[in-house]
């Protein structure tokens, strides 16, 4: 991933990793100029640096299109203990919009897409999936989306990490290096609530972000 001067980020911090909604206590904007590298040692343990695409790099969708969209996991975190330490991760996606109630200035994240569960994988590849861009972001590819990684449980999931995007990104980083390119995709972080701070728990490649009519 090309990471430029002019581009920012908002890095927020959680509470508590088994909570759906991500209970957000702080956040702050950092601009990549801050930054020496995504790969430094303090970016791959402690904060999410998603950069943004430029205005004038937005692409032109059908007012009423579709998105069709793919993603796979690269190297998710194992956070399944199991028996003897044994167990292995049953990953699954969601796909959230974001809500914002203008009187009460409150903001929320809604659900909109649940992938389907892969039994024991830390590489998932997930199905295409369809959706329309009214229900997903109004129409508006800029609008902020969340991509969040589960674990399934049978007593409970649990989220392993997310990253915040819009279409439009996503769009902008289809991967052309093969099924799993590294460079294109989007790190996911997860609260480590032992450490106290957020880490570097996988990656997740999109390999398909068309939007049709």
């Amino acid at each position: 991933m090309i990471l430029h001067e002019w581009q920012a980020t908002i890095v927020t911090v959680i509470t508590d990793e088994s909570r759906d909604d991500y209970s957000e206590i702080s956040g702050i904007e950092v601009s990549i100029n801050e930054l020496k590298s995504e790969h430094s040692e303090d970016a791959k343990t402690s904060k999410g640096f998603f950069p943004k695409p430029r205005r004038d790099s937005v692409p032109i969708v059908p007012p009423n299109g579709t998105l069709q969209l793919q993603i796979r996991g690269l190297g998710i975190k194992n956070i399944e203990t199991g028996r003897l330490g044994l167990g292995v991760i049953d990953p699954y996606f969601e796909l959230r919009r974001l809500r914002i109630d203008h009187q009460s200035k409150s903001k929320r994240w809604e659900v909109v897409y649940t992938s389907e569960v892969i039994k024991n994988h830390r590489n998932p590849f997930w199905d295409e999936v369809s959706i329309d861009l009214k229900d997903l972001c109004d129409h508006d590819v800029m609008k902020p989306m969340r991509v969040l990684v589960h674990d399934w449980g049978r007593w409970g999931s649990r989220i392993i990490g997310s990253f915040e995007t819009n279409v439009a990104e996503l769009m902008d980083h289809v991967a052309i290096r093969g099924n799993a390119d590294w460079e294109r995709s989007f790190p996911i972080y997860g609260f480590n609530t032992k450490k106290k701070k957020l880490e570097l728990r996988g990656r997740v490649c999109v390999l398909t972000a068309n939007v049709i009519v």
